[in-house]
């Protein structure tokens, strides 16, 4: 038996997000050990999955691209702080700290969570990096590395592109371009296990997923995929894609470019970057 079926980004997410609750490891850390989950909106749709709290998935988010076409970052004064789960128990981070503290009483059945903002063919995925000392993650992936923690990386496919992601890296950069729309940016390898809707309807229905399809005539990240495999797999696929059908779209919360000016001025004078120049407008 085989259906089609097209997911809106906010449907993509929550299908992930509810795939990876499913999963062996995460479940058993969630019951006995440490997950961090780090911000992106995808990250919000995994903290109700595995708290059962509602969240304000616009401002779970860090670095976002916003619908006019900016890369930009959420408004630091909005953004929720960072959930931790130990053994059940939920714990938060303010969004001035990082999960540093934490990383260093994890071991190899523990879980960080992060996810990505670019996916190669090979499904290799990267995080953009505005932050010059790398944000979060750039600070604590050498230790996630170093202690052998999983490192779980859920992507939607509407963020492939269609190059190996070192020629990405190479060619990006904070100080390589002379002008950008938004803040400058690096890309950051993200090696861990990466978590597509492929993935998420083979863990919920043992069903096989194969996307034939990419974007909509008003320009969102639309992804239509065939599902195949035995009725029973397949109608179960259809029950969880329809339930997931009115999932509403995440409203992104940018920062202001005259608050975000002032933040900006400070790391260029810092790391001798350059600054957005929608915030640069802003400096006297």
């Amino acid at each position: 038996m085989r259906v089609q079926v097209s997911l809106t980004p906010s449907m993509s997410k929550r299908l992930i997000a509810k795939g990876i609750a499913k999963l062996d490891f995460v479940k058993e850390a969630l019951k006995n050990g440490i997950i961090g989950i780090a911000n992106s909106t995808t990250g919000a749709f995994i903290v109700e999955e595995l708290t059962g709290e509602k969240v304000d998935k616009g401002r779970y988010a860090c670095g976002i691209i916003t619908s006019d076409g900016r890369t930009c970052v959420t408004d630091f004064d909005q953004q929720l702080p960072t959930v931790i789960i130990i053994k059940g128990n939920v714990h938060r981070i303010p969004p001035n700290q990082n999960m540093y503290p934490y990383v260093m009483k994890m071991g190899p059945d523990d879980v960080i969570i992060k996810s990505g903002n670019v996916l190669d063919p090979y499904g290799r995925a990267a995080v953009m990096l505005g932050d010059p000392d790398g944000g979060e993650i750039g600070q604590i992936i050498g230790l996630i590395l170093g202690k052998g923690i999983k490192l779980l990386v859920p992507m939607t496919l509407n963020k492939t592109i269609p190059i190996p992601i070192e020629k990405a890296i190479a060619e990006s950069g904070i100080c390589k371009v002379s002008k950008s729309m938004g803040m400058p940016i690096g890309l950051l390898p993200l090696p861990g296990k990466v978590f597509t809707e492929i993935d998420a309807i083979k863990v919920l229905t043992g069903a096989e997923a194969i996307p034939i399809s990419m974007g909509s005539a008003e320009g969102d990240g639309i992804l239509t995929m065939i599902i195949k495999g035995d009725e029973r797999s397949v109608e179960e696929a259809w029950k969880i894609i329809n339930e997931i059908k009115n999932e509403p779209k995440v409203k992104a919360i940018p920062m202001s470019c005259e608050k975000c000016a002032k933040i900006m001025k400070k790391d260029a004078e810092k790391y001798n970057v350059p600054i957005c120049p929608y915030a640069k407008r802003y400096l006297s």
